[in-house]
């Protein structure tokens, strides 16, 4: 059965599972081909530090936030605050995790023990397969789409939300910037023809097919070369 929207914004879909995809995000911090481990934590996790534009992503953020506050009341665990926000707002001077970017930002973890759903341009990859082009284009300053679901907690007396990772879609090359280091259906969120544009003029960033060479063929694990249309059927 299709999702069914239940609010949206210029950047933002939420759906009626509690899934969120995000539109028009610059890439941080990606470990989506192995697992990481957190300082001073003994799990490991595919993760990444989504990073929203402030002079973008208000409306994003304030939907997020309306959504977070909903499922916390479902779960009688109060309100979201300033110390239990997943969100962090770099702008905001009290804020002490910060990166020497050029613009502000908003940005909160996404991490999942399971592997997300890995796409380039709207199409499902082969994580065997393509990983030498997952690894080439989902770098720090990557733009992206990504799928996540917040879930709420009450541990230890601390009680907040944190963000599952369920997919991410590269969408265009993006500038480069310096910041360190379930199975899910995602057919019906991304598809051909979405009308959410990448941050800035997208003809001027490379996407697939746009730079010199040839990216429709490439160099299979087995060493011939081949049509990745072909290969990425489904």
């Amino acid at each position: 059965m299709a999702r069914e929207v239940i609010d949206s914004g210029k950047y933002i879909q939420v759906y009626s599972d509690g899934c969120m995809r995000i539109d028009n995000v610059v890439l941080s911090h990606p470990h989506l081909l192995a697992k990481w481990t957190p300082k001073g934590s003994e799990k490991s996790f595919y993760a990444i530090r989504p990073m929203l534009h402030v002079d973008d992503h208000g409306e994003t953020v304030s939907i997020i936030k309306d959504s977070l506050n909903k499922l916390m009341g479902e779960k009688k665990l109060g309100r979201i605050t300033r110390d239990n926000n997943p969100i962090r707002d770099n702008s905001d001077p009290e804020v002490d995790v910060k990166y020497e970017v050029d613009v502000d930002y908003y940005t909160f973890n996404a991490k999942e023990d399971r592997q997300p759903k890995i796409l380039i341009s709207d199409t499902l990859t082969d994580v065997m397969a393509d990983h030498d082009e997952i690894e080439e284009l989902f770098k720090n300053g990557a733009i992206v789409s990504i799928l996540i679901r917040p879930w709420a907690f009450d541990k230890g007396g601390n009680k907040g939300v944190a963000f599952n990772l369920l997919a991410v879609n590269w969408q265009a090359e993006g500038d480069d910037i310096e910041v360190g280091g379930g199975d899910v259906d995602v057919g019906d969120v991304w598809g051909s023809g979405g009308d959410s544009a990448p941050r800035g003029d997208r003809g001027s960033r490379r996407t697939r097919g746009g730079d010199d060479e040839d990216r429709g063929s490439r160099r299979t694990r087995g060493g011939d070369d081949e049509d990745r249309g072909s290969r990425r059927t489904r």
